[in-house]
């Protein structure tokens, strides 16, 4: 099967892949794996998160996903409402 080749990319489409890649590199190099739940944000938002991070030296956990940090939040928030409900 022939693979059908992608068609050039534009001039800034070139330049954000190549400021993504730079990125990429430039955490994974000062601060580890990259988050795997980075692909489940915009990429004007990882981006940004990235370059953040990395001007403050902050590692971000690189294991979890997004809907696992919220379905813990949740668990926390319900055992501390039960924690703190009146006793009968």
């Amino acid at each position: 099967m022939k693979r059908k080749s992608a068609p050039p990319l534009g001039l800034q489409a070139n330049r954000l892949v190549q400021r993504i890649n730079t990125l990429i590199e430039t955490y994974e190099a000062s601060l580890g794996d990259t988050p795997v739940w980075f692909e489940e944000l915009e990429p004007d938002l990882a981006l940004s998160l990235m370059a953040a991070c990395l001007r403050i030296s902050m590692r971000l956990p690189p294991g979890e996903t997004l809907e696992a940090d919220m379905i813990e939040r949740v668990q926390a928030q319900r055992s501390t409402r039960l924690r703190n409900s009146p006793k009968r």
